[in-house]
């Protein structure tokens, strides 16, 4: 991992793709060192946006979309940026992706970035920077690297002090892969001191994660607020079998957290291999959450 300098250089669209003056895609600067379809490049008329003097990017793919992806894929790379010795008061511009929510704009705002320097990605515009810096995709697909939880919980000032919150993340209904039976589960929850924390909530801060003593969630963006995390609290995190994915296992075992899953049957499955995010809302065991329980609250 680290940075790399380009002259004549592009960012394309909303992911943020970087193209060579040549060219040539830096598809490994991207998630998953996919490569650039026809699908991802603009769409119909595009504005060309010249930008003079030094400019880092940040900007990822989906980060305009998802949270999790806005504060690890994007707001990560700014350690490797800093590491190479560019710290942000010396950039004339910084490209970013849009934040996806009110949580996502106010971690944005504690940067201190002036906002005439900041420019946001998007699907018709592509960004000429004299000279950019492009620092790498912070870790591997879906793996977060152990540097993620120390760099952002130092850069944002949330240390974990385990105050003792039992934290159950609700999912709302505008989103897909919702929990069908949550009121079952909540009901086996809130005996033992459990509150429901609305992620969408625009009053919400992340640094109530550092707060936490035990969070329950099912997969979903507001799970990486996991970095936030003290270590050492157990997190349980229920998981669509139509998506399975490590991302916050990762996460958790870097933060140094007690992690542990619960994986429940989707409504319909797709073929093995299928691409993209499972549209598909799920059930867990309500059983086999109950063991879960336990385990989670023991020694607690």
């Amino acid at each position: 991992m680290g940075v790399i300098e380009l002259r004549q250089a592009r960012i394309i669209g909303s992911a943020g793709w970087v193209m060579t003056g040549d060219g040539s895609v830096l598809y490994q600067q991207s998630w998953k060192a996919q490569k650039l379809l026809p699908d991802h490049l603009p769409k119909g008329e595009v504005r060309f946006h010249r930008l003079d003097g030094l400019t880092a990017t940040l900007a990822t793919d989906w980060a305009n979309l998802n949270y999790a992806h806005f504060l690890l894929d994007g707001l990560g790379r700014l350690h490797l940026l800093e590491r190479a010795g560019f710290t942000l008061d010396r950039l004339d511009h910084l490209i970013i992706s849009s934040p996806p929510s009110d949580g996502a704009r106010r971690l944005l705002s504690r940067l201190n970035v002036p906002e005439h320097k900041i420019h946001y990605t998007a699907d018709d515009i592509i960004y000429e920077p004299q000279i950019l810096l492009s620092p790498s995709f912070p870790g591997l697909p879906c793996n977060y690297a152990r540097w993620i939880p120390s760099f952002l919980r130092q850069r944002f000032g949330v240390d974990g002090t385990t105050g003792g919150r039992r934290l159950y993340l609700h999912r709302s209904s505008q989103y897909r892969r919702r929990l069908i039976n949550e009121q079952a589960i909540l009901r086996q929850l809130l005996p033992h001191g459990f509150e429901v924390f609305d992620p969408t909530d625009p009053n919400n801060d992340p640094g109530i994660f550092a707060e936490a003593s035990l969070v329950v969630s099912a997969h979903g963006a507001a799970l990486g607020n996991l970095v936030f995390c003290a270590n050492g609290i157990r997190v349980l995190e229920l998981i669509p079998s139509d998506h399975r994915h490590p991302y916050y296992y990762t996460l958790a075992e870097s933060a140094g957290l007690d992690y542990g899953y619960l994986v429940g049957p989707s409504v319909q499955q797709r073929p093995d291999g299928s691409n993209g995010p499972s549209p598909y809302d799920f059930t867990v065991d309500e059983s086999e959450f109950a063991q879960a329980v336990r385990w989670l609250v023991e020694m607690v």
